[in-house]
């Protein structure tokens, strides 16, 4: 059954009463992580139905390059995608297609790695400074923090899904979730306040799984 597959395939945890950190934030900013949210039976109806803000860590990239500066526009001087990271993006947004989970805004940090795992996933994307790798703007650190806490709250377009993609270090230190290359983390707003982590998917294969089951369940 597909709840089964994803319930083995998601790292769902609905038992924490309380976050396990500190949320980088003002004091005007309050957030309230709900980690008391359950999926109904079928985590992939309820993706299909939209309402779900989806974060993606880029996809697999080529650790002999380096990001030898800020300029955007220069794919030569920054760490890239290799081979296997564009089939990453690919499978992922095949997974997509055969989930049939609908995607609204795609946003993604101004880097190549990302917005190349972006475009080859969804088809689109839509440069985000929000995104910014906090590992290239330390003295924005907490700002960057803030930005992403509120792209995670803000309320997807009517039955679709917002995708972020962006790097592990901005994730980890807003919320203190560490995410793989290729890992996603899904979350659900409910107000402009107030979101769930729902699960998180730490290799793109967890995807093609969920791909698979799907349509066997289907038939």
């Amino acid at each position: 059954m597909l709840f089964f597959f994803l319930t083995t395939l998601l790292s769902f945890n609905p038992t924490l009463s309380s976050p396990p950190f500190v949320l980088a934030q003002s004091s005007d900013s309050v957030t309230d992580v709900n980690y008391g949210y359950e999926p109904t039976s079928n985590l992939a109806n309820d993706l299909r139905k939209g309402g779900y803000v989806i974060f993606f860590r880029h996809t697999t990239t080529d650790r002999t390059q380096k990001d030898l500066n800020l300029n955007f526009e220069n794919c030569a001087n920054q760490r890239n995608l290799n081979q296997k990271g564009r089939e990453e993006a690919q499978a992922i947004g095949i997974a997509f297609k055969r989930l049939k989970i609908p995607v609204g805004t795609v946003l993604a940090s101004p880097f190549c790695r990302t917005l190349e795992t972006a475009q080859i996933a969804f088809g689109k994307s839509t440069r985000s400074e929000d995104l910014i790798s906090i590992a290239h703007e330390r003295k924005k650190s907490l700002e960057l923090a803030q930005s992403l806490t509120k792209l995670i709250k803000t309320m997807p377009s009517d039955a679709t899904n917002t995708i972020l993609v962006g790097h592990g270090v901005n994730l980890d230190i807003a919320l203190e979730l560490n995410l793989k290359e290729g890992g996603a983390a899904i979350f659900k707003p409910k107000t402009n306040r107030s979101f769930a982590l729902v699960a998180q998917i730490q290799d793109v294969k967890e995807w093609e799984e969920v791909s698979l089951s799907h349509l066997l369940e289907k038939k």
